[in-house]
């Protein structure tokens, strides 16, 4: 490898919108959505994002979490989100926040 140029690819599910000017994508699973209903998310004012699907999907159902404060992880999820609130004109900097995972996100919110 020493001296050689790498090229990187990043392993993703089929429907993943990471951009391929940044790194093409290599599709290695497929994503299904369980867990709790879309519904159940009504009500609530921040939420924390472990992937850009997930936030996609949720917003397909409810259009008002445009409006609520969204958290994620500093990669791909973030670009997701923040370009839809851009695309939406809905984009505030005090509305996404960046953290290193759900438990950094969850210690903030009980300080």
């Amino acid at each position: 490898l020493y001296g050689r140029s790498l090229q990187w690819s990043k392993l993703s599910h089929q429907d993943s919108s990471v951009p391929e000017e940044k790194m093409p994508v290599l599709a290695t699973y497929s994503l299904q959505l369980t867990g709790p209903s879309i519904q159940s998310l009504q009500g609530k004012e921040a939420f924390f994002w472990r992937s850009g699907s997930q936030f996609l999907a949720a917003l397909q159902v409810d259009s008002s979490l445009l409006d609520k404060y969204h958290a994620c992880g500093p990669g791909n999820t973030h670009a997701v989100i923040s370009d839809v609130l851009k695309k939406k004109s809905r984009y505030e900097t005090s509305r996404l926040s960046l953290f290193l995972d759900v438990e950094d996100w969850r210690k903030q919110c009980t300080q």
